[in-house]
């Protein structure tokens, strides 16, 4: 399995049971569960973690549950230097980041003093990577990454434009708590048609 699965299936897993929670209709909670499957099977998660979810019947579940799931799912590439160096030709500082949790659907991480974020993540088997300037400002808003309601800040990349000393702009508002936005991130169609909005073409 892949973090884009794990995260869709704590999502489906929480489905369930804030609807036991609410409800004791028998045909509702049926009705719930074969959404949840039909979801789950789509995304191609094991057939085994899906009977799982669907027997939950508390919380105290959930965790297990997660801890079976984390341990099959296979965790990011290593971001070393010399992937960071083939991204970013011009970064003469840039460090490798240290991930505490490799069971993630990109990397990203912050640097303050440029006020710029660096987005690494897998497409076809290869590293590749995004930057941009995020703004200090801070508003609620819809991530355009993960698509939760949160704290959002203006994310912008730039490109050479076709007239010398000019820029084409490409901007969103992604969460400012990169953490937060990556666990919203179930599916890789979430992910890529983000980053196709923000890559620079050139």
């Amino acid at each position: 399995m892949n973090a884009f699965q794990m995260h869709l299936i704590e999502k489906q897993a929480m489905k369930l049971l804030n609807s036991l929670s609410t409800s004791k209709d028998e045909k509702v909670l049926e009705a719930v569960r074969g959404l949840i499957e039909t979801t789950l099977t789509e995304a191609e998660v094991p057939q085994f973690i899906i009977e799982d979810v669907l027997a939950l019947k508390d919380r105290q579940q959930l965790e297990p549950l997660l801890s079976v799931v984390k341990e099959n799912v296979q965790p990011f590439p290593e971001v070393s230097e010399q992937v960071l160096k083939r991204l970013w030709k011009k970064e003469k500082k840039l460090k490798a980041p240290k991930v505490a949790n490799p069971q993630v659907t990109f990397v990203a991480w912050d640097d303050s003093s440029t006020r710029t974020r660096f987005f690494v993540y897998e497409q076809e088997g290869e590293l590749t990577g995004v930057k941009g300037i995020l703004s200090t400002e801070q508003i609620k808003g819809v991530c355009a990454l993960c698509r939760q309601h949160q704290s959002v800040s203006l994310f912008t990349t730039k490109e050479k434009g076709d007239v010398e000393g000019t820029y084409k702009k490409y901007s969103q508002y992604i969460c400012a708590d990169i953490e937060k936005c990556e666990k919203g991130i179930d599916s890789e169609e979430k992910l890529y048609s983000f980053m196709e909005t923000v890559k620079p073409r050139a």
